[in-house]
């Protein structure tokens, strides 16, 4: 199991954490996937934080990713978000992720594990 702590920031998100649970996947391609999503989260919260503007916090949970880079199911695990819409945000990353391609071609299945920060900031 690949264990990587704090891998990048995109915009207000940081990827505090992930672990490949399941797959012989490579890493990079891994890296690349997170950065578009923790991308596509950023756009998420600088939308929201025109409503919630002291949006912050945590989330974490499971990626089921296909060979494809398809992102079939996230299995959200603990959270704590701050702020009036937390459990919207949350809800519209994951909804924006199923049936895209964020990830590139993995070559087979992965269960990939993952924390996502949400900075305080504007």
């Amino acid at each position: 199991m690949l264990n990587r702590q704090r891998a990048f920031i995109a915009g207000s998100i940081v990827v505090g954490s992930y672990k490949i649970k399941n797959g012989q996947v490579d890493d990079e391609a891994i890296r690349k996937g997170l950065k578009s999503a923790a991308q596509d989260l950023a756009d998420l919260v600088v939308t929201a934080r025109k409503i919630n503007p002291g949006l912050h916090g945590w989330f974490e949970g499971t990626l089921h990713i296909e060979p494809d880079g398809t992102v079939r199911m996230f299995m959200q695990g603990q959270s704590s978000i701050q702020a009036a819409g937390g459990k919207e945000i949350i809800n519209d990353f994951v909804g924006g992720l199923f049936g895209k391609s964020t990830f590139p071609k993995l070559g087979q299945d992965c269960l990939l594990w993952l924390k996502f920060v949400i900075k305080k900031g504007s």
